[in-house]
């Protein structure tokens, strides 16, 4: 999953390229703290379920988008990192 998430970002980075060139910084800052979001996201699910295949880990990951999304899972994995 974090390696599908990763992939996604250089798919954004020639929208948040354009945005960019029209001046349009909250639109890039939006696409960037969502896309950062998402790899936190795949790395937790990838951490906490490394042996299960990969619709457990979409389903963990559909459940973590129910109760910790946005700063919440990011706080929570910085800290299982020591951060």
């Amino acid at each position: 999953m974090l390696f599908f998430y990763y992939c996604m970002v250089f798919k954004e980075i020639y929208w948040m390229q354009l945005l960019f060139l029209m001046c349009n910084y909250p639109a890039v800052y939006r696409v960037l703290r969502y896309v950062w979001e998402l790899v936190f996201q795949g790395y937790h699910v990838d951490s906490q379920c490394s042996e299960e295949n990969l619709d457990r880990r979409i389903e963990l990951a559909r459940e973590l988008e129910e109760e910790k999304y946005g700063w919440k899972l990011i706080n929570s994995v910085l800290r299982d990192l020591g951060v």
